[in-house]
């Protein structure tokens, strides 16, 4: 069988006859991989975030043992041959043989940072309506941000001011402003998805971990945390960029 319709049907039939415990609303789609043939990728990339209760399935063992082994010998996207499983295998999770009484899934935004290096090039925002981009600017004045947004007609291919009769804007900045105006370390940052943490509680210990695709021999109960976790200290300044909630521009000397 090849590799891609084997992992495909594997997780098909976990989320189908297992007993699930928890799965992210946002991480817990299974693509087939006609989905990605279709958008010209060689190899599978997702996440799956769930835990199942796997003990009324027989046998699963052999089969994720038969998945690992199908991923070192004939996956392609497997280019170095690295022993390291993909995020998104299941996992039988370890216990060490006690009972789990309950279960905790908190989260948080996860970003990702990018230095401001060629200052020739723009970051690109995205296309807002000519209503949402007079409401940014109004934002960006009130709050003395020292952050230019700068516009151009959506079906434009010049930097150019947009035009009056335009309904659309394409938005962006200019990295040589953000230099000036927040130094050479400033960096920008876009939400990426979220970051999951897991506490599993047992009769004697108190198990922390990142939440993952996994399997239990047991069925317990489990929580969501619908509040962030705590920051971490950081002597970084952040501004977000109205209209914009995803992206930051962060930097020492803020």
């Amino acid at each position: 069988m090849n590799y891609l319709d084997f992992e495909y049907e594997l997780y098909q039939y976990i989320f189908n006859e297992a007993n699930c415990l928890w799965k992210s609303k946002q991480y817990s789609d299974i693509y087939p991989p006609s989905h990605f043939e279709q958008k010209g990728a060689k190899y599978l990339s997702y996440k799956i975030k769930a835990f199942f209760d796997i003990s009324n399935i027989a046998g699963i063992e052999s089969e994720i043992e038969r998945l690992q082994k199908f991923y070192l010998e004939h996956y392609a996207g497997n280019t170095h041959k690295t022993k390291k499983m993909p995020e998104r295998f299941p996992i039988i999770f370890d216990t060490n043989e006690h009972q789990i009484e309950q279960a905790q899934i908190r989260f948080e935004n996860a970003f990702s940072s990018k230095k401001i290096k060629n200052i020739n090039a723009i970051y690109n925002l995205g296309t807002v309506s000519r209503k949402e981009l007079s409401r940014i600017q109004n934002k960006l004045k009130e709050s003395n941000a020292n952050i230019r947004i700068r516009s151009k007609h959506a079906s434009e291919d010049s930097y150019e001011p947009p035009a009056r009769d335009s309904d659309e804007f394409f938005c962006y900045l200019r990295k040589s402003e953000l230099i000036n105006q927040f130094g050479e370390d400033a960096q920008i940052r876009k939400k990426t998805g979220k970051r999951f943490k897991a506490i599993f509680k047992t009769n004697s210990d108190t198990i922390r971990t990142n939440a993952g695709f996994y399997l239990f021999h047991q069925s317990f109960d489990v929580q969501e945390i619908d509040f962030p976790l705590r920051k971490r200290a950081t002597k970084e300044h952040r501004i977000s960029i109205p209209g914009f909630s995803d992206i930051q521009i962060s930097s020492p000397g803020l």
